[in-house]
């Protein structure tokens, strides 16, 4: 179930553990309790189509931990229109009423009277304290204290229609894709092309033949894609984790 360890990271084998809450989740705790005398505190990072309130359920029943606090990341250039999105609305919305704090992101592409628009809009559906800016956020503050627990929110009403309700599409999956040998920096190209708008989330590191023993992270979120040189020391293979509804009609980013 583990991929891959080190002194402190621990890759889950099924990439997501927000879209496969099952034994890995645990494994990984169960792993990190063995070392907790190593240990001051522990950060989990989940993606952006985890259900924070069931994540903070499980972790607070997992023996030994204590939840501190859940952060929800908020892109300020597209919340809203993930929002109204039909697939993932309902759940986007989730994650904003469940989060103890809600942390502003790239909020250098809009004004200051679009980014308090933004937070004004936010504030209707999130009653905790108002939204931060990440560069605001300190970690000694997260750690202080134990977050209060939001199991108990109820989801308000959603701006998805009936006629649009996620439970008449196709539920996000995950899938893994292993990269044996270099790709070509123009195929990799045209597979990204090839998938725009069907995938919500792609992350991972990229091996090109035009560059061989050189790793790419690769940062792909709906239509923006961002793909940087990796100087890491990487202790497995490069490989690609893609989050989307029809994940089997995907086709393979590596396939020969």
């Amino acid at each position: 179930l583990i991929d891959s360890a080190t002194d402190r990271t621990i890759a889950l084998t099924n990439g997501c553990i927000c879209c496969l809450l099952g034994d890995d989740l645990g494994v990984a705790l169960a792993e990190v309790t063995a070392a907790a005398a190593e240990l001051d505190h522990v950060l989990l990072e989940a993606s952006g189509v985890a259900n924070g309130v069931r994540l903070g359920a499980q972790i607070r029943a997992w023996p030994g931990f204590e939840l501190r606090n859940t952060l929800t990341l908020v892109d300020v250039s597209r919340i809203r229109e993930l929002v109204t999105d039909k697939y993932v609305g309902r759940h986007v919305l989730h994650q904003l009423q469940g989060a103890d704090l809600l942390v502003l992101t790239r909020t250098d592409e809009c004004s200051a009277i679009q980014l308090e628009d933004v937070c004004n809009w936010l504030q209707q559906h999130h009653d905790g304290p108002p939204p931060r800016n990440a560069g605001d956020v300190q970690w000694a503050e997260l750690i202080a204290a134990p977050g209060l627990p939001r199991s108990a929110v109820q989801a308000a009403d959603t701006l998805v229609s009936p006629a649009q309700a996620t439970q008449h599409h196709p539920q996000l999956r995950s899938a893994t894709y292993r990269q044996q040998l270099p790709v070509a920096r123009a195929r990799f190209d045209a597979w990204l092309t090839q998938v725009s708008g069907r995938i919500q989330r792609a992350k991972g590191w990229i091996e090109f033949a035009e560059q061989p023993g050189v790793h790419y992270l690769l940062q792909m979120v709906g239509d923006r894609v961002q793909l940087t040189r990796d100087e890491t020391p990487r202790a497995t293979g490069p490989a690609l984790v893609v989050i989307a509804r029809e994940i089997d009609a995907l086709p393979d980013p590596f396939a020969d």
